[in-house]
């Protein structure tokens, strides 16, 4: 009886050991598009930066 209470707890706590991190290639997955997307968005920012620069220009001149 004790033996199978030992087991039980044993598969418990690594299932919430194994919970805790997800696997490697998730992570660099995640990682990949949180990437990807703060690449987008600062491209974005700067792109406005540019595009509001030439539509001054264009109508000072």
């Amino acid at each position: 009886m004790s033996l199978d209470n030992n087991l039980l707890y044993y598969s418990l706590a690594m299932s919430k050991k194994n919970k805790a991190k997800p696997s490697k290639k998730i992570r660099y997955l995640i990682f990949i598009i949180y990437a990807l997307l703060s690449l987008i968005f600062v491209s974005n920012l700067l792109l406005d930066d540019k595009i509001s620069i030439i539509l001054n220009e264009i109508h000072f001149n």
